[in-house]
């Protein structure tokens, strides 16, 4: 049960807010004996406990709320800046292909930072569109990704809906897209470009239904929110919440992992959040794990709680590293591996040389039986 009034009063005081959502979500007894349990067994296992929240189509408004400050509803600390405990917002969708991985060496990004030349004609809800610092956007951008390689698509009427989709048919992995968006009459619209480098005001559905129907569709589109009002290092968004209404869509259309901003994130938070978040990826390919991290980075800003992910992967992970494990490393599936076994799921192959130390190879085993039954080898 949850009073949004109470919520809507606790305004921006984070803290407030997840102590009101923790007991909301997390206060019923029986409710927070398992999520205590589930998490005491995640820790004797020495793996994070991975919570996805599911919101239904039925109720598209809880998307509004701010649930990543959600805190422990014992001791009032948050609960999402902790890389033991990995979020997500769960989406189920009616898209049944397959996400495919790509190794790691193979990631390659797609960064569209849209500009139209006529944004001062435009004021939606009231509220005039600044230019783009595209050069600005494109800098930050490439010191995020660091090694992962980057095409970009800078404005002058590259930044178009088709031309977004002619390039994202070339197959990407990540999709990063910049632009300025409005919620109009409760639709996502966001401010694109033509051929001429003018306006064309795309509705969040028709983005959406181009990348469904993408052969090869990419594994994270992060929507990043671009400096439109106030100057200096505090100078924010103002999207008017039209990214985090554009994530759910693209969730059930089949993406595997959207990143939006709720909210008017600041240009400070952004710069401490996205390197980081992007670092992190690249070490292990896990996107929820990267969430929690760079979350953790840019806790004591105001907005900390700003990123969201919207994520249908089982396991989080975005891409692998080919070839066998590395022996100094380890397996990291033998607790799956073993409770399969134990629930009748898996049948164990040992496969050729596993006992070779104890009975020979197969061919000192073949000489052996020829020489006790006399064939003629």
């Amino acid at each position: 049960r949850v009073n949004l009034n109470r919520l809507r009063a606790a305004g921006l005081d984070s803290r407030s807010y997840g102590k009101l959502l923790g007991e909301y979500l997390l206060g019923d007894a029986a409710i927070q004996s398992a999520f205590r349990q589930a998490y005491t067994t995640a820790q004797s296992l020495e793996v994070p406990l991975r919570v996805r929240l599911f919101i239904g189509p039925s109720a598209p408004e809880l998307h509004h709320l701010r649930w990543e400050t959600l805190c422990d509803p014992q001791d009032h600390t948050p609960l999402l800046t902790n890389e033991n405990i990995l979020f997500s917002r769960y989406l189920s969708s009616l898209d049944w292909r397959p996400v495919h991985l790509r190794a790691r060496g193979e990631l390659r990004a797609l960064v569209v930072v849209a500009n139209p030349s006529d944004l001062s004609d435009y004021m939606p809800g009231g509220r005039p569109l600044a230019p783009i610092d595209v050069t600005g956007e494109l800098e930050r951008a490439e010191a995020s990704l660091e090694e992962i390689p980057m095409t970009g698509l800078a404005s002058a009427g590259s930044a178009s809906l088709e031309t977004i989709c002619e390039r994202l048919r070339d197959g990407y992995d990540i999709f990063y897209l910049v632009c300025h968006g409005a919620l109009i009459n409760g639709e996502p619209k966001l401010w694109l470009e033509d051929e001429s480098g003018k306006s064309a005001i795309v509705s969040g559905g028709e983005l959406v239904t181009r990348l469904r129907e993408l052969q090869q569709r990419p594994s994270v589109v992060v929507l990043a929110s671009c400096q439109s009002a106030g100057s200096g290092s505090e100078s924010s968004s103002s999207d008017g919440g039209v990214l985090t209404a554009l994530g759910p869509q693209l969730a059930e259309a089949g993406i595997p992992a959207v990143l939006a901003m709720q909210g008017n994130v600041t240009m400070t938070t952004l710069v401490g959040f996205m390197p980081t978040f992007f670092k992190e990826l690249r070490r292990d390919g896990q996107i929820d794990r990267a969430i929690a991290a760079a979350r953790g980075r840019i806790r004591d800003r105001p907005d900390w709680w700003a990123p969201v992910l919207f994520m249908r992967l089982r396991t989080g992970r975005i891409w692998y590293v080919p070839g066998f494990a590395d022996d100094r490393q380890g397996f990291e599936r033998w607790p799956a591996i073993l409770r399969c076994v134990r629930q009748g799921r898996c049948t164990p192959i040992l496969g050729p040389g596993l006992l070779e130390f104890l009975l020979g190879s197969s061919r000192e085993i073949a000489q052996r039986w020829a020489e006790t039954y006399h064939f003629p080898m």
